[in-house]
C-alpha cells in the first residue's frame, strides 16, 4: 500500500495523459476539421514550451533543472509529483478539446463570427495599406529616434556575453518607449504584414510581392531593435503558418521552417554567449516556460494565499495590476536584486496562482471557446482583412500559452492591438466586389410561319 501511495503522483500522470489522448480522439472523430488547426496550434505550443519540460521536472523531482545553472533556489520545490501538479499541467490538453467537441453544433458562435468576417470583406488597396503601414512603422522609428534608441540594433554585438547589460537595456527601453510602441511592434505591424502576405499570394502582379517584402523586412528590423529574440522568431513562425494556410507550402514544410528557426535562435544566442550550443537552445525552448511551473504549484497556496483574480479592473482605475508572476520570480531568484523580473506562466497557470484550480479550469474552458471562434473564422476567410484577423487570433492563442489571459487580450501584446490595423485598412479599402451570377435566359420559341397556300393547292385540298 505504501508503494502505491508513493507512486500515486506518477499513476495520476498516466491517467491524465490517457485522458488527454481520449479527448483528442473525440476531437478527430466529432469536431469540425476547421477547428483542428487552431486547437493543434494552441496545444502544440503548450506541449513544446511547458508540458515536456514540466513533465521532466516532475519525474526527476526537479533534478533536471540543476545542470542548467540558471541560479534557481530549489528550497521552495518541496513536492513536484502529486495529483495537483499533474492535473494543472494536463488541463490545457483535456479541457479545450472537450469544449471544442461540445460546441461542434453551436450556431451562436457560427453566426456571430460569420457576420463579422462578412463585414471585413473588402477589395485590397495598395495605397491604403502603405498609408497605414508607413504611419505606424514611422511612429515606431521616430519613437526610437526621439528616445535615442535608434542605434540599439547595433548593440547586439557590442553587448556580447554581457547578459546583465542586455537586460538593463531592455528595462530602460520599456520605460522610455511606452506600451503603444510595444503594442504596434508585437501585434499591429505583424498583422499588417499578414495582410500583405495574403495579397502577395492572391493578387496578380509584382507590386504586392514588393510591398510584402518591404513590410516583413521593416517589421523584423524594428523588432530586433528591442534587444529581444522572441518577437522576430515568432514573426517568422507565423509567416510560415500563413503560407501553409494559403496553401503555398505543405504543412510538412513547417519542419524545415522550425529547423531554420532553431538555427537562427542559436545564432542570435551566440551574440550573447560565444560558447552557446544547440543543446542549450533545446534547454531554452523546453525549460524557459516550464522551469517556473513547479514554483507556482508549490508557492500557491501552501506558502502564500492565492493572489486574487486579475479581471483587468486596473484599466478603469479599480484595483491594481496582478503581480503574482513578480512574487514567484522573487522566490525563484532571491539573490537577484538588480532588476524586478517576472516568472513566465501560461494563462491557466497564472489563473491558478490568482484563484486556484477552479479559476484555472474556467480559464482553459474560455480558451476552448476562443479556439472554436478562431476555427469558424478560418472557414469564412474572404479577403486579406479577415485573414489578418485570423492570424492575429492565432497569435493570441500563442500568447495564452505564455502569459495570463488578461495580458493576451488587453496588454501591449494583446489581440486588442489588431484594431489599429484593421479599422484604418477597412476604411481605406474599396467595397468588396460583388459578383452577380448570370442566369441563363431561355430562348423564346417563335411561332412557325405556315407556308403560303396557292389557288391550285386550295382547290385540290380535301374537304
Amino acid at each position: 500500500m505504501s508503494s502505491i501511495l508513493e507512486n500515486y503522483g506518477t499513476l495520476s500522470l498516466g491517467g491524465f495523459a490517457a485522458l488527454s489522448l481520449l479527448m483528442w480522439y473525440f476531437v478527430w472523430k466529432w469536431a469540425e476539421p476547421v477547428v483542428r488547426l487552431p486547437l493543434l496550434f494552441y496545444c502544440g505550443f503548450y506541449f513544446v514550451t511547458t508540458l515536456i519540460g514540466a513533465t521532466l521536472i516532475g519525474l526527476s523531482d526537479s533534478k533536471c533543472l540543476e545542470p542548467l545553472a540558471w541560479g534557481l533556489d530549489f528550497k521552495v520545490l518541496r513536492d513536484v509529483n502529486n495529483v495537483r501538479y499533474w492535473c494543472l499541467l494536463f488541463m490545457p490538453m483535456i479541457v479545450p478539446p472537450m469544449v471544442v467537441v461540445a460546441l461542434s453544433k453551436s450556431r451562436i458562435i457560427e453566426s456571430a463570427v460569420k457576420g463579422t468576417a462578412g463585414k471585413l470583406n473588402a477589395t485590397p488597396s495598395q495605397l491604403g495599406f502603405l498609408t497605414v503601414y508607413c504611419t505606424w512603422s514611422g511612429y515606431c522609428l521616430s519613437k526610437l529616434y526621439v528616445t535615442g534608441q535608434i542605434g540599439t540594433i547595433f548593440k547586439w554585438h557590442s553587448l556580447q556575453s554581457d547578459y546583465v547589460s542586455m537586460i538593463l537595456q531592455r528595462t530602460e527601453m520599456a520605460g522610455m518607449l511606452g506600451s503603444v510602441f510595444f503594442g504596434l511592434i508585437y501585434i499591429t505591424l505583424p498583422m499588417l504584414s499578414f495582410y500583405a502576405l495574403y495579397c502577395c499570394v492572391n493578387e496578380r502582379g509584382i507590386v504586392w510581392k514588393l510591398i510584402f517584402c518591404f513590410s516583413a523586412l521593416t517589421t523584423a528590423v524594428i523588432s530586433l531593435s528591442l534587444m529581444q529574440k522572441g518577437p522576430v522568431l515568432l514573426f517568422f513562425v507565423f509567416i510560415g503558418i500563413g503560407l501553409v494556410e494559403l496553401k503555398v507550402i505543405r504543412p510538412q514544410s513547417l519542419a524545415i521552417v522550425g529547423a531554420g528557426l532553431v538555427f537562427l535562435l542559436t545564432t542570435l544566442q551566440r551574440f550573447m554567449a560565444e560558447s552557446w550550443s544547440y543543446e542549450q537552445t533545446f534547454n531554452l525552448i523546453v525549460f524557459r516556460m516550464a522551469h517556473s511551473y513547479p514554483y507556482y504549484v508549490n508557492i500557491y497556496p501552501d506558502m502564500l494565499p492565492f493572489f486574487g483574480l486579475d479581471l483587468g479592473l486596473h484599466l478603469i482605475g479599480m484595483g491594481e495590476i496582478a503581480s503574482d508572476n513578480n512574487v514567484v520570480f522573487d522566490y525563484m531568484y532571491p539573490a537577484c536584486d538588480w532588476v524586478q523580473g517576472a516568472a513566465p506562466g501560461p494563462a491557466h497557470v497564472r489563473a491558478y496562482g490568482q484563484g486556484g484550480l477552479l479559476f484555472a479550469f474556467v480559464t482553459v474552458a474560455l480558451i476552448g471557446v476562443g479556439i472554436k471562434m478562431a476555427g469558424v473564422l478560418r472557414r469564412y476567410i474572404a479577403g486579406p482583412l479577415s485573414f489578418s484577423l485570423y492570424m492575429a487570433s492565432l497569435v493570441c492563442l500563442y500568447f495564452l500559452t505564455q502569459t495570463s489571459a488578461r495580458e493576451a487580450l488587453l496588454s501591449c501584446y494583446g489581440i486588442c492591438w489588431a484594431v489599429p490595423g484593421i479599422i484604418p485598412l477597412w476604411l481605406l479599402s474599396k467595397p468588396a466586389r460583388v459578383v452577380v451570377p448570370k442566369v441563363p435566359v431561355k430562348p423564346v420559341a417563335r411561332p412557325q410561319r405556315r407556308p403560303p397556300v396557292t389557288l391550285r393547292a386550295a382547290m385540290n385540298a380535301p374537304r
